[in-house]
């Protein structure tokens, strides 16, 4: 039979002293120190912000009256010469502009070709209507259109209907002849604003 046997009693257990009283004054010696080095660290970072604020406000201070002298030294009434250069360039700069935006447009038109005409003259016919010719010259500046219709009141609607268009948009047309046909339909011819080279 075996029997089991403890040989590690309590007794043979390390125990800890409670501290000594001169341990405990040297914690709180060594706690206060840190304390008071603590406070001292910040007082001294309070007292350099302090100085660099001080500092930054006379810096301050020496600048704006500077810029109020330098204010101050400085005629405030414009020069009627430079007043006078100053808008013939803004003039010129708005017609340049223009030129710009003329130039633009005429370079898009250009380079679309003809097929914005002839969208806008599709997408705007008028029932009863025909066209039978379509002349365009420089780029769309001149424009020719002949055809046919059963009431001369719907040549007004198809040139309001394509003033809607894009192309159309500010074309104006100084020529219109309207002729009845033996058949008894009208043939009309619309053309403007001038003649092509």
């Amino acid at each position: 039979m075996m029997q089991q046997v403890n040989l590690l009693s309590g007794e043979l257990m390390p125990r800890r002293d409670p501290l000594t009283l001169n341990q405990l004054l040297l914690l709180w010696g060594v706690f206060a120190a840190l304390l008071l080095a603590a406070t001292a660290w910040s007082g001294f970072d309070t007292w350099r912000l302090s100085a660099t604020q001080s500092a930054t406000k006379e810096q301050w201070r020496l600048l704006r009256s500077t810029n109020e002298q330098l204010r101050a030294s400085f005629s405030s009434t414009p020069d009627p010469a430079l007043e006078a250069k100053v808008t013939e360039l803004r003039i010129e700069q708005v017609e340049r502009a223009a030129l710009m935006s003329m130039l633009a447009d005429y370079h898009n038109r250009q380079a679309l070709g003809f097929s914005g005409y002839l969208a806008d003259l599709s997408a705007h016919s008028v029932e009863g209507m025909w066209l039978s010719e379509i002349s365009l010259h420089a780029g769309g500046q001149w424009i020719a259109l002949k055809g046919l219709t059963t009431d001369p009141a719907r040549v007004p609607e198809f040139l309001r209907r394509l003033s809607d268009g894009a192309s159309f948009d500010g074309h104006l047309f100084d020529g219109f002849e309207l002729k009845q046909t033996e058949s008894g339909l009208l043939e009309f011819a619309i053309e403007g604003p001038e003649q092509p080279g």
